[in-house]
């Protein structure tokens, strides 16, 4: 007998994770959301009995080919079976989309492309969906026609656009983060240099390449040639989305009960673009074999010969020649997907880590809002967006709660947690089996002990809920941050470690170029001596002063010829 259908009844749920920016292997995010909360079911004893299964393993991972996404979930890579008494057992089927292996390698041209694109990112343009007028020589684009960008709520009389205390702020994190990976590279690479053998356990310095160079190839449009080969000549977020929306037609296929989609840092901005992809534009994504599949499956509904336009429909239909990924030479004119079949039994997404705010402000076309109305989410289907004051990555998201076509009704739900007490290093702690709560010991006084972080016990309350009634995610997450302490009190620990930290790396910087200095000078000097004798307060001093006000210049020089080149209203 399948061991699925041992008992008879049972509830399949679908759980699609999305990763973030890195050299990620494959699987690896879904076996870590797979391990958390197979760790939190082992914790706590109230909780029923389970198994994990995991149908990948490490060869596999490497080696094996980007499949076309199977519409059997049984195949998916790790599955956890709850058993319930008195209620039916809960299957969780864990899928991953899987995008790290794409975008430029990280050779010596990439990396001095990289920091003459990162050291200038606070010059940005704000790249907007433009609603320009038709006229004789500039149509709309089908992103003009068929989305709306999203809108930071009124402030300072504005009613639209991001305010411009908003956009300064942005540009001041971006010329704070530029200043200090610059000071990072300066000093890490000398550690790497003169630590030899010891020094190989730290991450090499490119991992700043891999990090931001995730967001430079996911923001910027490519030379003509460039790009992947199926997507020649388009930005490289066309292929990420494409693998992205091929695995969410696919978990319709899998005839789940409930589904969830899960999107850490840049993943959260990939899967906000799946769910707000227009149904023109959904079957393009398509492999030709997936394609006929999906419209051989009339039982699903998925396949429709008359995708929306928004109103007024004369001015709004889409122009086929120019459409991003291109129209496959096996569709027809009229062929679409049905959002509203495509969503029927899904249930919510949860971004963490998400810098979708940082987008809106400074790319805002780039995570547009479908104008489809109404909406095709079920109404039970909820965004949670989870982050903490130590992660400079992620943020509230406000600018999705003010506009007409915000999903959920009063957009996302923002729940605070404390991933970790370090700075930045928060980014990757979400979601972790291994976390601590406070408890009284028996001679009254409190203590730690091991235990699940609370974001993964309130995921598990919604995809396997012991009263066998799904709560919802706003509903299921509502507690979170209730005992981290007061929100400011938070904010002020994470700004006294940003301080700190660009404190210590402009102190650590002038000292390697203070050290560079009395080295060239003993060499000349042929003398030892001259070596010590160039260590002197005011040299140091002075060498503060040449790391603070030349790195600034330098991020500034460059934010401002990108500034200059591209104006920033686009």
């Amino acid at each position: 007998m399948d061991g699925e259908n041992a008992k008879a009844d049972v509830e399949r749920v679908g759980l699609l994770v999305v990763h973030g920016v890195g050299e990620q292997e494959r699987f690896a995010t879904a076996r870590a959301i797979a391990r958390a909360l197979g760790g939190t079911l082992g914790a706590d004893p109230a909780r029923p009995r389970f198994s994990l299964i995991e149908r990948v393993g490490d060869a596999d991972a490497k080696t094996a080919p980007q499949p076309l996404p199977s519409d059997d979930r049984h195949q998916s890579p790790f599955e956890i079976r709850i058993q319930r008494d008195n209620l039916p057992d809960v299957h969780i089927h864990i899928y991953e989309v899987w995008w790290a292996d794409l975008g430029a390698p990280a050779t010596i041209l990439e990396q001095v492309t990289f920091w003459l694109w990162g050291l200038g990112i606070c010059g940005s343009k704000i790249d907007l969906i433009s609603q320009a007028p038709k006229g004789p020589t500039r149509n709309p684009s089908n992103t003009d026609k068929l989305m709306v960008e999203p809108r930071f709520p009124p402030q300072e009389g504005q009613t639209t656009g991001t305010p411009l205390s908003k956009i300064l702020l942005i540009r001041f994190e971006l010329f704070l983060a530029s200043y200090l990976a610059f000071c990072t590279l300066l000093t890490w690479s000398l550690v790497k240099k003169i630590g030899g053998a010891w020094a190989s356990r730290l991450g090499d310095e490119t991992i700043l390449t891999q990090y931001m160079g995730d967001v430079r190839i996911y923001t910027q449009s490519p030379a003509v040639g460039d790009g992947n080969l199926i997507d020649v000549g388009k930005p490289w977020r066309t292929t990420i989305r494409r693998r992205m929306i091929q695995e969410t037609v696919a978990m319709t296929e899998r005839g789940f009960d409930r589904w969830y989609i899960m999107g850490h840092s840049l993943g959260s901005v990939i899967a906000f673009n799946a769910l707000q992809e227009t149904e023109w534009t959904l079957p393009n994504y398509l492999d030709e074999s997936h394609a006929r599949r999906v419209r051989a499956a009339t039982g699903l509904g998925l396949w429709t010969t008359t995708p929306h336009v928004p109103p007024p429909v004369q001015d709004n239909q889409p122009n086929l020649d120019i459409m991003t990924p291109r129209r496959p030479v096996w569709l027809a004119d009229r062929d679409g997907l049905s959002r509203k079949h495509l969503f029927v039994d899904f249930r919510g997404l949860v971004t963490y880590g998400s810098p979708l705010n940082k987008f809106a402000t400074l790319w805002p076309r780039i995570v547009g809002l479908n104008k489809q109305q109404p909406h095709v989410f079920d109404p039970r289907a909820d965004w949670v967006n989870i982050g903490d004051a130590t992660d400079p990555v992620s943020g509230e998201l406000s600018a999705f709660s003010a506009a007409p076509e915000a999903w959920p009704a009063g957009g996302p739900a923002n729940f605070r947690t404390k991933a970790s007490d370090w700075f930045l290093y928060s980014h990757i702690e979400y979601f972790k089996a291994d976390g601590s709560t406070n408890f009284l010991d028996k001679d009254g006084t409190t203590k730690r002990k091991p235990a699940p972080k609370r974001e993964t016990t309130f995921l598990l309350n919604e995809l396997a809920p012991l009263n066998g009634t799904p709560p919802g995610l706003r509903t299921a997450f509502k507690a979170l941050g209730s005992d981290y302490g007061s929100k400011k009190a938070r904010r002020l620990f994470a700004s006294s470690q940003l301080v700190a930290l660009t404190i210590t790396l402009t102190l650590a910087s002038a000292a390697v170029l203070l050290l560079a200095y009395a080295l060239v000078h003993a060499i000349f000097a042929s003398s030892v001596s001259v070596f010590w004798k160039a260590w002197t307060g005011w040299a140091y001093a002075a060498s503060i002063g040449i790391v603070g006000g030349g790195v600034s210049g330098i991020v500034c020089l460059m934010g401002a010829i990108r500034f200059l080149r591209k104006p920033w209203r686009a």
